[in-house]
């Protein structure tokens, strides 16, 4: 006897979770290339307040990840089970969230990396940048689709 069916409505509420994350981690991604501009620029106070902001944005991140954890667990069961299938929004969406993860995560290195380059108070904004990609590879760990990307990454 096979996995139960994932149902339509769980279907759709994946989707939308997946959605709703695609649209914050755009938002961690336009910060992330901000903070590239302002390492640049020297503007400390405004690159400050960029870490925050984008901190503020993982945390709503972090907020769906229980939900959207324990669907993608139940879909990944009954897409690999016997007579399970791949439900094509489902993997459309995952797909998009893992490419946007992942250009996040070259693009915060690449910060780091600069931060590290500059003087004084540079460098404990470094450890922030790190935390803060820290705070997004414990939410790409706990889930089953997007831990393969930080594995690589790190």
């Amino acid at each position: 006897m096979g996995m139960k069916e994932f149902s339509r409505d769980e279907t759709k509420r994946l989707v939308g979770l997946l959605g709703k994350e695609l649209e914050l981690f755009a938002e961690v991604s336009k910060l992330t290339e901000r903070q590239s501009e302002l390492i640049a620029a020297d503007e400390t106070e405004a690159f400050e307040a960029s870490l925050k902001e984008r901190q503020d944005v993982i945390d709503k991140i972090n907020g769906l990840h229980q939900e959207v954890g324990i669907l993608m667990q139940s879909y990944v069961s009954f897409s690999e089970s016997a007579g399970g299938k791949k439900i094509n929004e489902i993997e459309s969406a995952d797909k998009k969230l893992k490419e946007i993860i992942a250009e996040c995560a070259r693009i915060n290195d690449l910060n780091i990396a600069a931060a590290k380059e500059k003087l004084g108070e540079y460098s404990k904004d470094s450890d922030k940048i790190r935390q803060s990609r820290e705070s997004i590879g414990l939410y790409a760990q706990g889930s089953t689709t997007s831990s393969e990307i930080f594995d690589k990454m790190t």
